[in-house]
């Protein structure tokens, strides 16, 4: 879906600057690739295909478009996973990502969770459907999370204060705020994270060219929330900043 033909077909197939030939024996199989010219919609996309051109064994040049990329670092909380899978020893606990597990180590699905999945397929069709939803995703689902969140008894819920977005993820969701602030709060030149917090969280909002700053989360005495902590610095704050939960 990030790629489109867009030019006639021809003899050699062009990626970057890189050229190769468009049928090629790959594996002993004779491999026929699309000619032309491709129009890249997203550079991990495209990053993805030439890497899967040369996991397959054809040849990739130096000066390829990404010639230039660098790997970046490995998460550090996400990397225990990897880290925890390679270890040999029966005795492994893994302490990674906080997550219901089994005694086995396998995920857990709460009970709730499967009584959810089997009402809603029990509802596909009728009730639930497949339909696109509204850009900023489904009204109920966002009303329901606002009262979730602050409360059905809370002010701003009752006088409709608070505005909801259903985003992909934390990550994604995080980066349409940053982009979000940017285009249009331009009043808003901080935005306060918590410490401790996330590793991506500042790379997500400094890339968006927001400027970053912090407030105390964890005690480390009481090993609890720093409710006094925060607010003394969240009360400093300029007027307009941004304060993520």
């Amino acid at each position: 879906r990030a790629l489109a033909a867009v030019a006639p077909a021809a003899p050699r197939q062009a990626f970057g600057t890189c050229s190769a030939p468009a049928d090629e024996q790959v594996g002993g199989r004779s491999r026929t690739w699309s000619t032309g010219s491709l129009a890249l919609g997203a550079g991990a996309a495209a990053a993805t295909v030439w890497r899967a051109r040369e996991n397959m064994g054809v040849p990739q040049c130096q000066d390829s478009l990404f010639a230039s990329m660098v790997e970046a670092h490995a998460d550090p909380i996400l990397k225990t996973a990897t880290d925890y899978a390679a270890d040999p020893s029966p005795n492994k606990v893994n302490l990674g990502i906080g997550a219901y597990r089994t005694e086995e180590g396998k995920p857990y699905i709460l009970p709730a969770v499967r009584d959810a999945e089997v009402e809603m397929l029990k509802e596909l069709g009728g009730k639930q459907n497949k339909e696109y939803s509204s850009i900023d995703g489904p009204a109920e689902l966002k009303m329901l999370t606002q009262s979730l969140v602050f409360g059905a008894d809370s002010p701003a819920f009752k006088s409709d204060r608070i505005c909801s977005v259903q985003a992909l993820s934390g990550t994604g969701s995080l980066r349409v705020c940053g982009e979000f602030i940017k285009a249009h709060l331009p009043q808003a030149k901080t935005i306060y994270i918590s410490d401790p917090t996330w590793g991506n969280h500042f790379a997500i909002f400094e890339r968006a060219g927001i400027e970053t700053a912090t407030y105390p989360y964890f005690d480390s005495k009481t090993l609890g929330f720093d409710f006094v902590g925060m607010m003394k610095t969240l009360k400093s704050a300029p007027a307009g900043s941004v304060i993520l939960l």
